[in-house]
């Protein structure tokens, strides 16, 4: 995780909650992602979050860029429209 942005709207207690997750590939850039998740409770919004993730190479941890497959599969699953 590179970034993490998160505002908070109403409190959650995740012990009787029940929450929707929503999830958004807003951008996939060269070698990072750009996520939206929104958490809802009911009809009202309890959190948003936007992460950037980096694509790293595991053997040293460089930055490494997203391939065609990666990219296409990201932005397709990565909707919650």
């Amino acid at each position: 995780m590179a970034r993490l942005e998160c505002d908070f709207r109403i409190p959650v207690a995740l012990s009787d909650d029940a929450l929707d997750v929503g999830l958004t590939v807003e951008k996939v850039g060269r070698t990072s992602i750009q996520a939206t998740y929104r958490l809802r409770r009911t009809e009202d919004a309890a959190e948003a979050a936007i992460t950037r993730q980096v694509l790293v190479l595991m053997e040293n941890g460089a930055p490494r860029p997203a391939g065609d497959v990666e990219r296409t599969w990201l932005l397709q699953c990565g909707s919650d429209a």
